[in-house]
């Protein structure tokens, strides 16, 4: 039985309703909802993926999507939350991976229970005006949501086809009195019956017929047990066109007759309201505020002053951790992100860990066959970009799109390779060809993925353009590269992050930096964070330059240019100076992300074979934990 305690009037789209028990057919939703378990136990199905939520359990159910309850004794809140009504962003759906009955980690879903508890707590008795506290409390919901919990490969998904399944949704509820068939709702559809009934099961879960008994269903026991209509005229207000197949329909789902699950709900909400819901609003604040349970109207003392939308933080020694490993791993190069080994890494990764970025080379390069040419005339193959992407959207993690490296079609020296796979490092011969290049790529990812996705992308152009081996034309023609390429990706959406090239060797080569800097403040053409790379290499006996024509003469090369550092504590000294570095050219402000790191630049250094590496990865890591962005 339903029993809505608090409806927030006004521009506040949030609704708290309790419900003894929980049996909910297959429904959906433009709301979020959150399934909050107060006691007993009820299976939550969500998209066919099943979870059996105890006392104290919480899940998110996303807006546009069909989900059902099982209970047989159980009570429970149900938070809807209106979250198009909070973006401004009208078109940028958000789903959200929240189930805490399959986590191991039981404190991350405290915020959400704490702001429950406070909504339902500041809301009792309905006396007092709470518009902008409710407000707030739904802002800070949706922002706890999306730090802890955001979805990147749902919400991608999602934003496809919510408008063609909010038509459908809409329909059925205005019409679902009428006994309204497929055939009927695929014509006002404008689509083919046999193409409707697919589009059905693959955005419902379930065929037409099985999701329209439900819900008619649904909403016939509601008006069961909260009115005393004949069960005659409740068959007839929800479609049902005679008696007989509502009852058969009842029979099948509750195992008895409507009559007799009438009676048996009644008795027990008697019961149940007598010892548990005596005062208040049937007690539930008094229920959660008593000693036995855990309390959520209050924080735990050890993050009192931490504000809930902090994200994942964890306590040591009273200093809240951010946990800034977790937002960038690497692969290297694109088309690495289509061999199936290096898909299941990732997969297991995003799995155990849950990175949010993550960066490798060569989106433009031959291998990802992009960039070609007809007779002077551009076209261009997203195939394998998409390929890519859409596996990185389907387990969670947004690239940093580094635009790198040369189309031979594009190259100035055919000859200006680097690696066994070789990447061309030369300029472009047309810089009109480049740009129109760029702008093509970054429309193409706004139509593929959506605007709202792409907002929270990283753009960024080379990579280490401070050192010759990637850059040996020189810094003017990079700087203009630079330029043009942010013009062509903000010319998109100024609201783009687009970063600088990533940076090797910063401090030995700070010059590079402060001419970088200072030629972006005569453009106006600031990044919006800056990217940086380090390696504890000693590199002041050697230049920076590929000359070696064999593996033989790179190692000798490598030995000679690439000696270890002998300060043990080079990485935490380089860090402060990184920030006073970017302090002095006005970016102190902007995130720094160290996308590469390691002991040694080279693959061959025998010591990555060696429990030295083990501890000096671990001691680093240590020492330097959350200093930067990630």
């Amino acid at each position: 039985m339903a029993r809505e305690l608090v409806n927030a009037k006004g521009t506040v789209p949030l609704r708290l309703v309790e419900m003894n028990p929980p049996d909910i057919g297959k429904s959906w939703r433009e709301e979020l909802c959150l399934f909050f378990v107060l006691w007993g136990e009820a299976e939550v199905i969500v998209c066919e993926s099943r979870s059996l939520l105890k006392a104290d359990d919480i899940i998110a159910i996303n807006p546009n999507t069909v989900f059902e309850a099982r209970s047989q004794e159980c009570s429970a809140l149900m938070l809807y939350i209106g979250v198009s009504a909070l973006l401004d962003d009208k078109d940028c759906p958000m789903a959200f991976d929240c189930d805490s009955s399959k986590a191991d980690d039981k404190a991350r879903f405290f915020a959400l229970k704490n702001l429950i508890a406070t909504f339902l707590k500041e809301n009792a008795g309905g006396a007092k005006n709470n518009a902008y506290f409710n407000g707030a409390i739904a802002y800070s919901l949706l922002l706890e949501l999306q730090n802890s919990f955001l979805d990147v490969g749902k919400t991608a998904s999602a934003l496809k086809s919510a408008e063609q399944v909010q038509g459908v949704v809409r329909e059925i509820n205005e019409r679902y009195r009428e006994g309204i068939t497929l055939k009927e709702l695929a014509q006002s559809q404008n689509f083919s019956v046999s193409y409707f009934s697919i589009f059905f099961k693959r955005h419902f879960g379930v065929g037409f017929a099985e999701y329209y008994n439900s819900f008619r269903l649904e909403r016939a026991v509601s008006e069961l047990l909260s009115s005393e209509q004949p069960i005659e005229t409740i068959a007839r207000n929800h479609g049902f066109g005679d008696v007989r197949s509502f009852v058969s329909l009842f029979k099948k789902r509750y195992g008895m007759l409507p009559s007799a699950y009438r009676k048996e709900k009644a008795s027990l909400t008697d019961s149940w309201r007598e010892s548990e819901f005596e005062s208040g609003i049937y007690g539930l604040s008094k229920y959660l505020t008593r000693p036995q349970k855990q309390t959520y109207l209050s924080m735990p003392e050890s993050i009192e002053e931490k504000t809930l939308s902090a994200g994942k933080i964890s306590i040591l020694h009273g200093t809240p951790l951010k946990h800034t490993f977790r937002v960038f791993t690497s692969v290297g190069r694109a088309k690495e992100l289509l061999y199936a080994d290096v898909q299941n890494m990732l997969a297991g990764l995003q799995k155990e860990i849950g990175y949010q970025y993550i960066k490798f080379h060569g989106i433009l390069s031959d291998d990802m066959l992009l960039y070609s040419e007809s007779r002077g005339v551009p076209t261009y193959s997203f195939v394998m970009l998409d390929k890519a992407l859409d596996f990185l959207m389907s387990i969670g993690l947004r690239p940093l799109v580094q635009f790198s490296f040369m189309p031979r079609k594009l190259a100035t020296d055919l000859n200006l390779n680097v690696y066994f796979s070789p990447f061309n490092v030369s300029m472009p011969n047309d810089m009109g060809k480049w740009e129109r290049l760029i702008k093509t790529v970054t429309e193409h990812f706004v139509q593929r993925y959506g605007i709202c996705e792409v907002r929270q992308w990283l753009f960024c152009l080379w990579n280490e353009p401070n050192v010759n081996i990637f850059t040996p034309q020189g810094d003017e023609i990079i700087f203009e590269l630079y330029r043009i390429t942010r013009a062509a990706v903000k010319s998109v959406s100024k609201s783009l992050l687009f970063g600088m090239p990533s940076l090797v060797h910063v401090l030995t080569e700070a010059a590079w930096a402060n001419r970088y800097f200072e030629m972006c403040r005569n453009f106006g053409c600031m990044p919006d964070f800056c990217n940086i790379h380090y390696y504890d290499n000693d590199i002041s006996q050697g230049d920076i330059i590929p000359t070696y024509e064999s593996l033989k003469e790179q190692d000798a090369w490598l030995k000679k240019t690439f000696k270890q550092n002998n300060d043990e504590n080079a990485f935490r000294n380089a860090i402060p100076a990184f920030k006073a570095l970017f302090e002095k050219n006005g970016a102190g402000s902007l995130p720094i992300y160290m996308t590469e790191w390691n002991m040694t630049i080279s693959h061959r250094n025998l010591l990555n074979d060696t429990c030295f590496k083990a501890c000096y990865l671990a001691k680093n890591i240590l020492e330097n934990y959350d200093a930067l962005d990630s």
